[in-house]
């Protein structure tokens, strides 16, 4: 049993170590995920006051905060993976 699970590791890090633009893709697309998550709650939530007259202002700030938040991170996150683009260029 121990002979085999150390056969199943050594592949898997054969084939990370091979390939690491798959880990580093699938890292990019679960924090873009998180700040769209972000960004959307904001909106979503905020969406009703805007087409009707009983909203708090108070409420509305953190509503447009979290949307402020989801876009800025997805813009980082843009300018990050272009910035890891055009590095890994030069190696392949």
């Amino acid at each position: 049993m121990l002979q085999y699970t150390v056969l199943i590791m050594n592949a898997f890090l054969d084939a990370v170590l091979a390939n690491p633009w798959h880990d580093i893709e699938l890292i990019f697309t679960g924090l873009g995920v998180f700040a769209f998550i972000i960004f959307f709650g904001g909106f979503t939530a905020g969406l009703p006051h805007l087409f009707t007259q009983n909203y708090h202002a108070e409420r509305i700030a953190k509503h447009r905060l979290r949307v402020t938040w989801g876009v800025m991170m997805l813009l980082a996150l843009f300018i990050v993976w272009e910035v890891v683009r055009w590095v890994a260029g030069y190696f392949s």
